[in-house]
C-alpha cells in the first residue's frame, strides 16, 4: 500500500508565513477567516459563462436564492474532455445536490439512500442502506469510529481514527450517502442480475441498472447522473459563528458525557441541528469507471498554506500562507503548539495503546486523548490548496499553479452567478481528481505508469483527512490525495474489479428482491 506521509507541522515553524490579511494584486482584501479568492487568475483554461451556469438550472438565470439545479448529464460526459470540464462537472453536481426537494436537500431525498456506520451481524461486518423516506428527517450521523447503540462507526480519518473538534467545541459528524443508481447497480450486482463490475459509466452498463431498478419496481428519476457516492461532514450549528451562513439538517448523533479531557464515553445518541462543513461528492462519468473525487468546504474552515497561481497577465502569483485566527478549525496558537495534530481518537480495542486507556477504563465507541494531550480543539491548516502542493514545498512535490487558476476561476464564476442571500455561495470547490483514460488507479509496488492522475494530486478535505494530508511526488505514485487510498491491485484491476476503490461496497447489504 502507499505510504502515509506526516503532514504534521509546529506553529512556530510557520509562524513567520501567518499574516494579518493577505496581500493581493487585484486590489480585493482577504477577509479574516475566510477563503480567499484571488480575482486576478487566468481564465483562458477555465471559466463558467452565463450560458452555461444558466443551463444547469434549466436554461434560466436563477434569482431566487436556493433555486434548484440540475444534475448534470454524466452519462453524456464529454469523451474528449479537458481538465476543466470535471471541474464544471464538480461544480454543477454539488449545486444540484444541495438543492432543495420538498423538506430536505437532494442528497437527502428519495433519490438517495444514507449508508450505516458499520454493525456486526452474523458474525460479519456490514453496513445497510437506510431509505430517505418522505416526512421524516434525522439521518445517523456518526463520528467516525464511533459506536452509535450496537452500531460501531467508521475506523477514523483517513490513515486511522482520529477526531476533529471545532474550535467552539463541536465534534465534527460525518455521514455517507450513495443514489439510486449506485443502490440498484450493487443490488444487482449482489443478487447476480448485473454482471460488470465496474461501476455503471456507459449508456449500455446505465441501461443494464435502469432495467434491473424497474424490474423491482422503481423508476430511477436521475439516472443520468450515473453512479454517486458522497460523504459529508457536519458540526452543532449552536456552534457557528453565522448559522445562516450554513446548509442544515437535523440529525440524531452519538451522545458523550464530556466529563474531563481524558475520556468522553459514548451514552447513547441525541438529536442534533448541524451545520454543513464539508462533501466528498464521488461519482462516474462516461468511460471514467474510476470515479471522478471531488471535495467542497466551507469558507470558514480553515487557513490555507502558501499557494501559487497563474494570473491574467501571463504570470504567477505566490501567496503566503492565511492569518490563523476567525476559523471554525483553526485559531491563535501558543509557539510550540502543531498544525494538524490529532488531540482525540475514537477507542476501538486494547490494540489502540492509547496511554489514558492503562489508566482509566475505555470502551470502543468512546473518545479518547490521544498519546499524552487532552481532548482539544484542533488546529488546522488546509496543507494543499487546490489540491496541489504548497508553492514552498520544493521540487520534490507536484505544484500546479496552472490547476489552482482553474479551480478558482470555476469558483469565482459560480460564486458571482448564484443570487444574492444563496447559502452556496458560502462552499467552494477545493478540487476534484480521476485517471487519464479512465484507469482504474492501482497500489502495487513497481506497477507505476499504468495509470495517470490528473487534476487535484494531493486534494484532500480539512474536514475529512485533517490528519493525512500529504502531497504527490508524481502522477503516477498513488501516494498522496484520494487515490492513495481509493486504489485497488493489480489483479483487482485484470479481473474488473472496478468496484473495490469504494471502501463500503463490498461491506453494504442489498436491497430486497423480488
Amino acid at each position: 500500500m502507499a505510504k502515509f506521509l506526516s503532514s504534521v507541522l509546529s506553529a512556530g515553524a510557520i509562524s513567520a508565513l501567518l499574516i494579518a490579511c493577505v496581500p493581493t494584486d487585484d486590489g480585493v482584501q482577504a477577509v479574516e477567516g475566510e477563503t480567499y479568492f484571488p480575482q486576478n487568475v487566468d481564465k483562458s483554461q477555465c471559466s463558467v459563462d452565463q450560458q452555461t451556469f444558466n443551463g444547469w438550472f434549466g436554461g434560466k438565470q436563477p434569482t431566487t436564492p436556493g433555486a434548484p439545479a440540475n444534475a448534470a448529464d454524466s452519462v453524456d460526459f464529454p469523451i474528449d474532455n479537458s481538465i476543466c470540464d470535471f471541474y464544471k462537472w464538480s461544480a454543477q453536481m454539488f449545486l444540484w445536490l444541495t438543492s432543495p426537494e420538498g423538506e430536505n436537500y437532494v442528497f437527502d431525498s428519495i433519490e438517495f439512500f444514507d449508508v450505516s456506520p458499520e454493525m456486526q451481524q452474523g458474525g460479519q461486518t456490514v453496513r445497510k442502506l437506510i431509505p430517505n423516506t418522505p416526512g421524516t428527517e434525522g439521518g445517523a450521523y456518526a463520528v467516525r469510529s464511533t459506536k452509535m447503540d450496537e452500531v460501531i462507526g467508521e475506523t477514523g480519518q483517513a490513515g486511522g481514527g482520529g477526531v476533529l473538534i471545532s474550535q467552539n467545541g463541536s465534534i465534527v459528524y460525518y455521514g455517507i450517502h450513495v443514489n439510486d443508481v449506485y443502490a440498484y447497480y450493487l443490488t444487482g450486482v449482489k443478487s447476480g442480475s448485473i454482471t460488470f463490475h465496474d461501476f455503471p459509466n456507459t449508456p449500455d452498463q446505465l441501461k443494464a441498472v435502469v432495467d434491473f431498478a424497474k424490474s423491482q419496481g422503481t423508476t430511477l428519476s436521475d439516472a443520468d447522473a450515473l453512479t454517486m457516492e458522497l460523504k459529508t461532514s457536519w458540526v452543532d450549528v449552536t456552534t457557528v459563528s453565522n448559522p445562516k451562513d450554513y446548509l442544515v439538517i437535523n440529525a440524531e448523533v452519538p451522545r458523550y458525557e464530556r466529563r474531563g479531557n481524558k475520556v468522553w464515553p459514548v451514552t447513547g445518541t441525541e438529536p442534533k441541528q448541524l451545520a454543513l462543513v464539508g462533501m466528498h461528492i464521488v461519482g462516474t462519468v462516461q468511460d471514467h469507471p474510476e470515479m471522478v473525487w471531488a471535495t467542497y468546504e466551507h469558507i470558514s474552515n480553515a487557513p490555507d498554506a502558501a499557494f501559487s497561481y497563474n494570473n491574467n497577465t501571463g504570470g504567477t502569483t505566490n501567496l503566503p500562507t492565511q492569518n490563523s485566527t476567525g476559523w471554525e478549525f483553526s485559531g491563535k496558537t501558543d509557539r510550540g503548539i502543531q498544525w494538524n495534530a490529532e488531540t482525540a481518537r475514537v477507542y476501538s480495542g486494547p490494540s489502540d495503546k492509547l496511554p489514558v486507556c492503562k489508566q482509566q477504563t475505555c470502551n470502543p465507541g468512546d473518545i479518547v486523548a490521544y498519546m499524552d494531550g487532552v481532548i482539544s480543539p484542533s488546529l488546522t491548516v488546509r496543507m494543499n490548496p487546490w489540491g496541489s502542493a504548497t508553492s514552498d514545498a520544493g521540487k520534490k512535490y507536484i505544484q500546479d499553479p496552472d490547476n489552482n487558476a482553474q479551480i478558482i476561476s470555476v469558483n469565482n464564476d459560480v460564486m458571482s452567478m448564484l443570487p444574492s442571500g444563496d447559502t452556496r455561495k458560502n462552499y467552494f470547490l477545493v478540487g476534484a481528481v480521476w485517471t487519464q483514460h479512465g484507469n482504474i488507479p492501482t497500489y502495487d509496488s513497481g506497477d507505476n505508469g499504468k495509470f495517470t492522475q490528473k487534476g487535484s494530486l494531493g486534494l484532500a478535505n480539512a474536514t475529512m483527512e485533517t490528519y493525512h494530508q500529504v502531497f504527490a511526488s508524481s502522477p503516477q505514485q498513488a501516494d498522496a490525495g484520494c487515490f492513495m487510498c481509493h486504489s485497488i491491485s493489480v489483479k483487482q484491476a485484470a479481473a474488473k474489479q472496478g468496484v473495490e476503490v469504494s471502501h463500503i461496497f463490498d461491506d453494504i447489504l442489498p436491497l430486497p428482491v423480488k
